[in-house]
């Protein structure tokens, strides 16, 4: 941009505007705009790790508290809560290989 050089000097008014201007004027050293995250990421990965976790704890403590109950009523202590507890987990297996395979591509 070439500026007169008696208007630059004489009229005050356009050395404003011309300073506006250049800085206006983007350069290889002006910083790229902030990028935003996207929506909902962190509540997200929250959902994510909470449905998660209810499919490893409640059919395992779920099946052991079952197992211990009837272990307690009818004498058979430890065996009903170890089986509860491995047929618990077995079906929190299940549970988590579903939940990998579908991939929750949401």
């Amino acid at each position: 941009m070439s500026v007169h050089p008696k208007t630059f000097c004489g009229d005050g008014a356009y050395l404003l505007q011309f300073v506006y201007v250049m800085a206006d004027t983007p350069t290889d050293t002006t910083p790229s705009p902030r990028k935003e995250p996207q929506d909902g990421v962190a509540s997200r990965v929250i959902l994510d790790m909470a449905d998660t976790t209810w499919r490893m704890f409640v059919p395992t403590v779920g099946l052991l508290l079952v197992g211990r109950w009837f272990d307690t009523r009818y004498g058979f202590k430890p065996w009903l809560m170890l089986v509860g507890f491995s047929l618990g987990s077995l079906i929190a297996a299940m549970l988590i290989k579903r939940q990998l395979v579908r991939g929750d591509g949401n």
